[in-house]
């Protein structure tokens, strides 16, 4: 079953829910099938049976279903960690993927992610951060990948877009040197990813890449921006289609330092 099955009429609907609610946990769907459950909230069931009555059995079976399966997804994926305190679902469920689907971003979702990334905090209103971006099959998108260092490209060139992010070394209205223009632009992206998490799209930074190749192979002037990194965004895919040792990268999970490893309390 797929979810395709909301599009379905209302008897077939009901007689899949309750068919799949009753079978044991084995013969429950698998994360794959559902690469885009975030998309279906209570109110997308409730749009998408909008010529249904508001309260039915059928859409109160649809959204129980949703959530039991989000529910076993989160649990069944490695890289959800388990947390001491009640983190956001934007945060615990954004992760640096590397397998990436072949479905292609639309420019729409595109745009929302880096007008998301303009409403970042900076210094002075700044706003140091700039980008430039390629969609896969485009030649711009292949010089990005030559200038990954070889442990990126095997995984990174399956993306959807790459881009580069460039932090702007002066303040503009001053000419005076902005000692925070990698930090906002740090910012910037976190809030790009924060977004497209929001919006069923993964990303992954890359620190791992040849400065001055890039520096010529797409004429930035080094003496204005410094490029903070280069980065992968997609559709996920499943492990399965990377090679090792990147596979078992992306099926090892998350681990994160205890709150006091990194932070001091004053109580005076």
């Amino acid at each position: 079953m797929t979810w395709a099955m909301l599009r379905a009429n209302k008897k077939d609907v009901e007689d899949e829910v309750l068919e799949m609610l009753s079978k044991p946990d084995e013969e429950a769907p698998t994360t794959p099938d559902y690469p885009h459950c975030d998309q279906y909230s209570g109110a997308f069931v409730l749009l998408t049976y909008k010529s249904l009555p508001i309260i039915n059995v059928t859409t109160l079976c649809v959204f129980v279903y949703i959530c039991c399966m989000k529910e076993k997804i989160i649990m069944a994926n490695p890289k959800i960690p388990t947390t001491k305190h009640k983190i956001h679902h934007l945060i615990t469920e954004r992760w640096s993927a590397r397998s990436f689907a072949d479905q292609t971003i639309g420019d729409s979702t595109i745009e929302t992610l880096f007008e998301a990334a303009s409403w970042s905090a900076s210094s002075m209103n700044e706003q140091p951060w700039r980008y430039i971006y390629a969609k896969r099959g485009s030649q711009a998108f292949d010089r990005m990948v030559e200038c990954l260092m070889d442990g990126n490209q095997p995984w990174a060139k399956n993306g959807s877009h790459l881009f580069i992010s460039l932090a702007k070394r002066k303040f503009e209205h001053k000419g005076q040197a902005n000692r925070h223009h990698m930090f906002d632009t740090g910012a910037a992206n976190a809030t790009l990813l924060m977004q497209a998490a929001q919006m069923d799209v993964f990303g992954h930074l890359m620190g791992g890449f040849h400065y001055d190749k890039a520096l010529v192979a797409f004429d930035i002037d080094n003496e204005e921006y410094e490029i903070a990194c280069f980065g992968v965004i997609g559709y996920l895919a499943a492990p399965d289609a990377l090679p090792e040792p990147f596979k078992s990268r992306e099926l090892t999970p998350r681990t994160r330092k205890v709150v006091n490893e990194f932070t001091t309390h004053l109580e005076e």
